[in-house]
């Protein structure tokens, strides 16, 4: 057994990166138990920053796990933040969120520039589809914010001066033609059109004089 703060928990001897942090064998999540195999190990992700107005950093951790011991099925992902408390030496876990996709990067962005950052992960589902996810604490808790995803493709420019998301649809009405010269609607290898979002101080906004597409709802 092994303590992290106040809590107890039974851990294998898998750490995180180079933080003294073992990823715990078991999940307790909304009343079902998963279970953490070593095998999974390349599939962590951790990325450390400060994400709440607190002086200390957190550590943030992706990694997979099975719904019981059920190896035949897929593994599903968590996220867990720990804060590394100085003044005791200890991460102690303070969240715990179980990702409906499978992780590609944590990417850590002060948007607001109150020196407290912002968590986006990029995640994969089903074939070819990417999604984002963009958390930020709030009152004490890591919240999502904001999501988007396309079969065609996420992509992100967070620099010094924006910060944008640009999402990617089909370009049906693309100016193609076929062998017999007739026009093609409908093609993977056409430029596609895109959503752009930008940041507006609270969470990402359509940015009509960026994109070349609508956002879907407004299309229904």
């Amino acid at each position: 057994m092994l303590f992290i703060g106040a809590m107890c928990l039974t851990c294998i001897s898998v750490f995180a990166k180079d933080y003294k942090i073992p990823i715990p064998e078991k999940i307790e999540h909304k009343g079902k138990t998963y279970t953490y195999k070593p095998r999974l190990k390349d599939k962590k992700i951790v990325a450390e920053g400060n994400i709440d107005s607190e002086s200390d950093k957190e550590v943030i951790i992706i990694f997979g796990a099975y719904d019981g011991n059920d190896k035949a099925k897929k593994p599903v992902y968590f996220l867990q933040v720990y804060k590394f408390k100085a003044d005791t030496m200890v991460y102690k876990k303070v969240k715990t969120i179980k990702l409906e996709d499978y992780p590609k990067e944590i990417i850590l962005k002060d948007f607001n520039r109150d020196d407290s950052n912002e968590l986006a992960v990029l995640c994969l589902r089903k074939r070819h589809y990417e999604h984002i996810y963009i958390y930020q604490f709030q009152q004490g808790d890591l919240n999502l914010i904001w999501d988007r995803g396309s079969y065609c493709g996420v992509e992100v420019s967070f620099n010094t001066t924006e910060s944008i998301i640009k999402v990617a649809s089909s370009n049906f009405g693309a100016k193609l033609k076929d062998e017999q010269g007739q026009d093609v609607y409908w093609c993977y290898a056409a430029e596609p059109l895109w959503e752009v979002y930008g940041w507006d101080g609270n969470t990402f906004i359509y940015r009509g004089d960026l994109s070349t597409a609508k956002p879907l709802e407004k299309l229904r």
